[in-house]
């Protein structure tokens, strides 16, 4: 976890930096590469027997993962199902993969508010009501899927968030594939 998060700010900050030049380029060549990475866990391209040890070579690829997530978060949005994804390949699944990717996704956002702040001047404070909003749905959905979690095996919870990734990078192939051309 710590490679990813180390990484990460420098990562956002780069994002921020380049959001007035990527501007100018289209965004979805991005999007369109985010979908493959995502679409070859869904179809089982990599590792995916649970996780032993914390080896060199994964501290690598978190902090890849990091540096990437925070980059793309500010430029494409939500990096969500590229972490997913990348925690699956690594093993890490059922209540350890909700918890690393919370803990993920948490940092990225929270990462993201000064560098829109500064960088792009957004107005939180108009929108304190959405995200009021959206915060609380996070703590409801969080606790439902708590419970559903305690009815699903290691295999279960693998094959329903393959699927869910599969939908993901397909949604995105199909809306960012035509922008391209």
């Amino acid at each position: 976890m710590k490679p990813f998060l180390l990484l990460m700010v420098p990562g956002t900050i780069l994002g921020g930096l380049c959001l007035k030049v990527v501007a100018k380029f289209n965004p979805s060549i991005l999007l369109v590469m985010v979908g493959l990475v995502i679409l070859s866990t869904a179809l089982n391209l990599g590792r995916t027997a649970p996780m032993q040890a914390v080896s060199s070579r994964s501290e690598l690829r978190f902090s890849l993962l990091g540096l990437g997530c925070g980059f793309l978060s500010v430029l494409a949005g939500s990096t969500g199902p590229l972490v997913s994804s990348a925690l699956l390949k690594e093993g890490i699944i059922k209540e350890q993969h909700i918890a690393t990717k919370s803990l993920m996704q948490g940092a990225s956002h929270l990462l993201k508010i000064p560098i829109f702040v500064y960088f792009v001047q957004f107005p939180f404070e108009q929108y304190l009501p959405e995200l009021a909003s959206m915060l609380s749905c996070v703590v409801i959905g969080s606790w439902l899927g708590k419970q559903c979690l305690k009815h699903l095996s290691s295999e279960h919870f693998s094959a329903i968030l393959r699927g869910l990734l599969f939908i993901a990078a397909l949604k995105l192939l199909f809306t960012e594939l035509p922008k391209l051309f």
